[in-house]
């Protein structure tokens, strides 16, 4: 049977190993298993919640009369393949953490890869909870939470199946977690038009990217060769023809500076 780099067993979606019969299968950590969420990448979760899914799942694969077979055969192997867990349907976890110690408890959901967002952590004695987000080409793709209701762990679950998007990780950033566990897709970017883009206009947000590149703090100036980095944390990935045409508006005399109140009235016209 084959194995993983780290050594796991490698098992399909229906958790079965690559034993030639089609009728050894493996479940929990000893198991690598393909996850749809991340487009069938090969996974192993050390997590005593998975172990319980698989174990269950695997169950239902064997128990199930559809299963039984008096040939090993490929075809027949294949046959059997459609037929088990939950009649043909394959494992689909959402992965899940969790942890009970004291008046401590918090689960998390999905994956935990990209940027880590904290929300609510300076009202932690107050509130009693706070979140952690992860952030993977703008879309939240991990959810963690300290405290909070069954109901809040749940809108966390569907947020790691979901991954809304979000416009502005700066923005987010200076989201209520509350607020977040309202409505998830509350700074989800607006539906845009052939050539358009989603332009960051919040006046604090755009001040810290601005500032971020000053040529000298307080100096409120940048070279004219930052305006791309700034101008894509801002939402505008744009080509080089539509850089030279923003470069010359900017900086219409060739001085090669550029000041934060010119930068801004362009901006946001």
């Amino acid at each position: 049977m084959e194995t993983s780099p780290g050594g796991h067993l490698i098992v399909d979606n229906f958790c079965r190993t690559t034993h030639y019969s089609g009728d050894i299968f493996a479940a929990g950590d000893v198991a690598c298993f393909p996850l749809e969420l991340e487009g069938g990448e090969m996974v192993n979760h050390s997590h005593v919640q998975n172990a319980r899914e698989m174990a269950q799942f695997v169950a239902q694969c064997m128990a199930d009369p559809l299963y039984e077979s008096t040939a090993n055969t490929p075809s027949a192997v294949q046959e059997r393949a459609a037929s088990v867990g939950n009649r043909g349907q394959p494992f689909q976890p959402v992965p899940s953490f969790y942890s009970r110690v004291l008046e401590l408890h918090w689960n998390f959901y999905g994956i935990a890869q990209g940027e880590p967002v904290v929300l609510d952590l300076e009202h932690y004695e107050e509130r009693k909870r706070f979140g952690v987000f992860w952030l993977r080409d703008n879309r939240v793709v991990g959810a963690f939470l300290e405290g909070g209701t069954a109901e809040e762990h749940e809108i966390l679950r569907d947020v790691a199946v979901s991954r809304p998007e979000v416009r502005s990780i700066k923005m987010f950033r200076r989201a209520d977690l509350q607020e977040f566990l309202d409505n998830p897709r509350f700074l989800a970017p607006d539906s845009l038009e052939p050539g358009d883009f989603a332009a960051e206009t919040h006046s604090n947000i755009m001040h810290e990217v601005f500032h971020g590149f000053e040529i000298k703090p307080g100096s409120s100036r940048v070279k004219l060769e930052h305006l791309e980095p700034i101008m894509k944390e801002l939402g505008a990935d744009w080509n080089k023809t539509e850089l030279a045409e923003a470069y010359r508006a900017l900086d219409p005399h060739g001085l090669g500076v550029v000041s934060y109140n010119v930068f801004c009235q362009w901006w946001t016209n």
